[in-house]
């Protein structure tokens, strides 16, 4: 890869105008005339040259470029020790042109080429591969969208008795002729690495799942994870934000939880759909005195919402209300009324999920039961004794009973979900105390 300095721009370029086009990237800038120039410099000997840069052009085209039937030039790649000097990407009736030179200063192109697909009101990641292979060089221009796939359209042809050289220095709007198309994001490459994932990350990796979306983001940091659960909800396309935030976005959208690790120094995740429908991880039998005392069971309304209205990142927003019932918004007596409304704002990358996410946090915050905030087992009670595996191994989101209650705790069975959990362990004593939420929603 191309090292160099920051670009000199000439002129005065606006951030308004598209901050939506490439979900991956802040705003980038409405050329308005401005020129752009950056100079480049490696050690390295090149085996390719590669240049991209994102590209959007208002749909009534660029009023700079659509007055002149020789077209804008949007990019100029000079390369001085090499055989094809400079390499020109103009906009030319809202189409790119390839154009080739062996000379810096122009002239007639010794390759040329046109993709067939308008550019007008479709963004797209602009590629300029220059491959050597022996002594022709093969050329390419390449377009695709973000997010894509699939290369969108592309042109492509070679060259005999041609060498390659570094890039020296990369130009954008050299003439100054582009006023509304909008670009940046400019790399240069002496690989060719993958247009598909360079598309996927400009459009934000919008749709990859919850999963792997952490798994990715604290790769990206060197923080191990592990993950329980793998069915995860679509994330929308991720933002520029500090890694807490993005994990936090995570955890809302999806609606499992994050956690500590306990194996490794790292974190964990554990997903919404991986809580459902579990089996017991560990009975507790209270008679059997594999509980320890207090256990006192709370029926109050510290987690109730009864009224969520759920925003999504492309502003699309949806309210799920419990309209009928004993803890409904009706008023009392009929219901508890209007006090318990819950706000959350999250990153999915369909409208349809903003509902059925809103839905679920209704479940959630609507369940009639009973809760623990802590139950405890000492290990030093005989009756706890069987339980050394199972309830040591339990994990955030683990489902567990609690069975011959005692009448003064409601009686029966209690099913719950381990929230949090304290371990305290010296050479007399180990205790867990689990905090707990009703596993019905």
């Amino acid at each position: 890869e191309g090292t160099g300095t920051n670009m000199i721009v000439t002129g005065q370029a606006s951030f308004a105008a598209d901050g939506t086009s490439f979900g991956g990237s802040d705003a980038l800038p409405q050329m308005n005339g401005a020129r752009a120039a950056a100079n480049v410099s490696s050690a390295a000997t090149p085996t390719n040259n590669v240049t991209r840069f994102a590209l959007s052009v208002p749909k009534a085209g660029d009023s700079g470029a659509v007055t002149f039937s020789d077209g804008a030039v949007i990019a100029t790649i000079l390369s001085s020790s090499a055989t094809v000097k400079r390499v020109d990407v103009v906009l030319v009736g809202n189409q790119l042109q390839i154009n080739g030179y062996t000379s810096a200063a122009g002239g007639a192109p010794v390759f040329s080429g046109k993709p067939a697909t308008k550019v007008n009101a479709v963004p797209v990641l602009v590629s300029v591969e220059l491959t050597p292979n022996g002594s022709t060089l093969n050329w390419a221009l390449r377009i695709i969208k973000p997010g894509s796939g699939t290369v969108l359209d592309q042109v492509a042809g070679s060259r005999a008795s041609s060498a390659i050289a570094a890039v020296t220095q990369v130009q954008l709007n050299p003439q100054g002729r582009l006023q509304d198309a909008t670009t940046g994001q400019l790399g240069v490459f002496y690989a060719v690495p993958s247009l598909t994932a360079a598309a996927d990350a400009l459009g934000g990796h919008a749709g990859e799942t919850a999963v792997a979306r952490f798994q990715r983001v604290c790769a990206e940091s060197n923080i191990a994870t592990e993950v329980i659960g793998s069915s995860s909800a679509a994330m929308g396309p991720q933002a520029d934000q500090t890694l807490p935030a993005l994990l936090q976005e995570i955890e809302d959208t999806d609606g499992g939880r994050l956690f500590e690790s306990r194996g490794q120094l790292g974190l964990g995740y554990r997903t919404l759909a991986s809580m459902k429908d579990q089996t017991p991880a560990a009975v507790l039998n209270y008679s059997a005195q594999q509980v320890s005392p207090p256990l006192n069971s709370v029926y109050d309304d510290a987690l109730i919402r009864n009224d969520w209205v759920v925003t999504n990142s492309s502003g699309y927003a949806a309210e799920a209300v419990l309209t009928s019932g004993a803890i409904s918004v009706q008023p009392p007596p009929n219901g508890i009324g209007t006090g318990y409304a819950g706000s959350r704002t999250i990153n999915a990358n369909t409208s349809a999920q903003v509902n059925a996410i809103a839905q679920q946090l209704l479940f959630e915050g609507c369940v009639d039961d009973v809760r623990y905030p802590v139950v405890t087992v000492n290990f030093a009670s005989p009756g706890a004794a069987p339980l050394f595996a199972a309830v040591a191994g339990l994990r955030i989101g683990d489902y567990f009973q609690v069975t011959n209650l005692p009448s003064f705790a409601g009686g029966g069975t209690s099913k719950q979900l381990v929230s949090g959990y304290t371990e305290t362990m010296n050479a007399n004593t180990w205790t867990i105390a689990f905090n707990a939420i009703p596993e019905a929603p």
